[in-house]
């Protein structure tokens, strides 16, 4: 049996273990990314950028830092925030489909449909959770615009 055949005969069984996606959720993903040059430069290459603030954000929402005065200046730096942070989660989605390219070309096909539907359906959950909690709140702050970023 070839792998494309495989895939195939495994895709309605992995296909039963996804459960449905949530329509905000699909809202969320059909958002369209920043299309500012920061973006499009921090997609490709982080190395002229100071990403070192990032691994606040990069943790799971509500988020309780200490909000600064939304300035105009603030507001600016809050929107190159979230264009660096969406696009570093690009380069990480983009690292895991090139792993992912290479499990399938070395014919580990069932280990890939396996560890594909787990992380779907764990990351499910927790956008789930995450979104319930943080949905509703009327927040404008940096914390919930990043909230929001790390929904996206």
């Amino acid at each position: 049996m070839g792998k494309s055949s495989l895939l195939v005969s495994n895709q309605s069984k992995h296909c039963s273990s996804v459960p449905p996606l949530p329509s905000p959720l699909m809202s969320f993903a059909t958002m369209l990314l920043p299309t500012s040059k920061l973006f499009h430069e921090a997609s490709h290459s982080a190395d002229t950028l100071d990403e070192s603030d990032l691994y606040l954000w990069e943790q799971e929402p509500p988020y309780n830092y200490p909000e600064p005065i939304m300035t105009t200046d603030e507001a600016h730096y809050t929107k190159n925030l979230v264009d660096v942070l969406l696009s570093w989660c690009c380069r990480l989605a983009k690292a895991a489909r090139d792993e992912h390219a290479q499990h399938f070309a070395n014919g580990e096909v069932q280990d890939l449909l396996d560890e594909i539907v787990e992380g779907l359906v764990g990351r499910i959950h927790r956008w789930t959770t995450i979104a319930s909690c943080i949905t509703g709140t009327e927040d404008t702050n940096r914390n919930r615009v990043m909230a929001d970023c790390w929904l996206h």
